[in-house]
């Protein structure tokens, strides 16, 4: 029972994630931001339904090995993604997805002040 409510609480988070990054990338105008989203959205929302999936097939086996099966594979999945986020943002990679620059300053009305998007500079 416990395991169950386990696979259904990452399957309900799988969910939200994909909602969120569905909503994220719709809200983006950087080409190469949205095709960020579209792998990271691609390769997580399979690590997230790989444990249950895993779980579904091992179902077939014998318990003595069935846990050593699923941790075995659980393993290699969560190490594959993993080296995945590592090569998607290793710092050569990053600056396509992640480009992070200070708002535009203008002047208060006053004139006197600089002023950010975000308030004063101080």
């Amino acid at each position: 029972m416990e395991g169950a409510l386990q696979l259904t609480i990452r399957c309900l988070v799988a969910l939200y994630f994909i909602y969120s990054l569905w909503r994220t990338r719709a809200e983006e105008f950087l080409r190469e931001k949205k095709l960020f989203y579209s792998v990271f959205g691609v390769i997580y929302s399979i690590w997230f339904f790989a444990l249950p999936l895993c779980v579904a097939i091992l179902v077939a086996v014998d318990s003595t090995s069935r846990r050593s099966a699923l941790v075995a594979v659980s393993s290699v999945v969560d190490i594959v993604a993993y080296c995945i986020m590592a090569y998607m943002i290793y710092p050569g990679r990053q600056q396509p997805f992640f480009k992070i620059a200070p708002p535009a300053q203008v002047l208060h009305s006053s004139g006197d002040v600089p002023k950010t998007a975000y308030g004063a500079i101080e």
